[in-house]
């Protein structure tokens, strides 16, 4: 819950250079960092979260389906 957290608070910082960083935890095995991984890559780099955000659709765990 910590890094997914620290992930959002990112997002709502507008910290778009750490891009990289946030982009490897995509795997990461908590549904909750993979979602924050998603809103972050959804608001702040739209152009490159689109493919993520069509795959999460295919992800086993509803939290990550419906993140936004």
């Amino acid at each position: 819950m910590v890094v997914a957290e620290a992930v959002d608070g990112l997002c709502r910082l507008d910290e778009k250079n750490a891009v990289d960083r946030v982009l490897v935890l995509k795997e990461h095995p908590s549904p909750y960092v993979r979602g924050s991984v998603l809103r972050y890559i959804a608001r702040l780099h739209p152009e490159r979260g689109f493919p993520l955000l069509i795959a999460a659709l295919q992800d086993s765990d509803f939290i990550v389906q419906r993140s936004r």
